[in-house]
């Protein structure tokens, strides 16, 4: 131990260049943490989900009647979307499903906590499989600054199958 403080005595110049190395490691460490702390409340992160609706009929059977795309926003500011609903890919690119018979308004404003749903009617999927075949669907949202979340769902006829069989 005596060796250790006697070479520091000595080398008095390499221990405080070793002593200021390491602050300045700590300080770059400290400002990369602060600067990580102060994105947090700017953090956008959504969720993207999908469900089958069902129906009772009045014999208290089940009935397939469509299929929901949910969009849940899980950050910690607001969200907007150009596009919730449902996708498929061709060559490589997202391409949208939109509702056939009537106006779907993709473009919300998604508020911290908040979700929003778009519902499919099992005709519009069977329109969908006439239209552009047996393609693995996927619950889908594009918001204005062109973030892609999806999760997949299944292809048209699975789906329709498995809205059929009650």
């Amino acid at each position: 131990m005596n060796e250790i403080i006697t070479w520091c005595n000595e080398n008095s110049g390499f221990v405080s260049a070793l002593l200021a190395f390491l602050s300045i490691i700590l300080s770059i460490l400290a400002i990369i943490v602060s600067i990580n702390v102060a994105k947090l409340p700017y953090k956008k992160k959504v969720r993207v989900s999908h469900a089958l609706n069902w129906g009772v009929t009045q014999t208290n059977s089940l009935i397939g009647l469509g299929i929901s795309v949910f969009c849940l926003n899980v950050g910690n500011r607001m969200v907007k979307t150009d596009f919730v609903g449902l996708g498929f890919y061709k060559e490589g690119r997202l391409q949208k499903l939109y509702a056939f018979d009537r106006d779907l308004n993709c473009k919300k404003e998604i508020l911290t906590s908040q979700s929003v749903e778009v519902v499919y009617y099992i005709d519009e999927l069977i329109r969908i499989g006439k239209q552009v075949g047996d393609v693995t669907l996927y619950a889908c949202s594009i918001d204005v600054e062109g973030t892609v979340s999806v999760k997949k769902f299944g292809t048209v006829e699975k789906i329709l199958t498995l809205l059929s069989n009650n």
